[in-house]
């Protein structure tokens, strides 16, 4: 089983990074997971890829993709929605159409955000590009507000809550799921 951790972030150990590296660290040994830096994707145009020259890292995003079971993707809010960086990975994995490498594929959203209710409107904003693009969001997503107090030095602060992350990856890469 391999999964995919995509974070919409560019700032290493934020706070969606954390919340990826927590959601992810009791899984058992079999499954393999990687991550992809999302900041190295130039920013998708349609043109360039049909011409072929989007590069080396939008083949080697597309075949992580391609090659995963399922994905977690988690994204901040910026301006009340999810990243650009994050938007991004969506449209260029939705690519090319017909073939693209996220379709059917199962993913788990989740938000770790400042303000309550922005944490809706990245899980919706990311729910509708990823089902437009072929993707298949799981129905449950997960979030924290307030993300500053949200975590402690050992994960999440709410241990419930930190088991209810980790329990959503289970049912993300269970045999009905994937």
């Amino acid at each position: 089983m391999k999964l995919l951790v995509l974070v919409g972030s560019t700032h290493a150990g934020g706070y969606n990074d954390r919340l990826a590296e927590i959601a992810v660290r009791e899984l058992p040994a079999e499954v393999e997971v990687s991550r992809f830096d999302l900041s190295t994707l130039p920013f998708y145009d349609e043109v360039a890829d049909a011409e072929g020259r989007l590069g080396a890292s939008v083949d080697a995003f597309r075949a992580a993709v391609a090659d995963a079971d399922a994905i977690l993707f988690t994204s901040p809010a910026y301006n009340g929605t999810l990243s650009a960086v994050a938007k991004n990975a969506i449209d260029v994995a939705s690519r090319p159409r017909g073939a693209a490498p996220i379709a059917g594929k199962p993913v788990l959203i989740a938000a770790a955000v400042y303000t309550k209710g922005a944490d809706e409107r990245v899980i919706d904003h990311a729910r509708l590009a990823l089902t437009i693009a072929g993707a298949k969001p799981l129905e449950r997503a997960f979030s924290v507000t307030e993300h500053f107090a949200a975590f402690d030095e050992s994960g999440l602060a709410d241990k419930d809550r930190e088991r209810e992350l980790q329990g959503l990856v289970a049912d993300l890469l269970s045999p009905a799921t994937v």
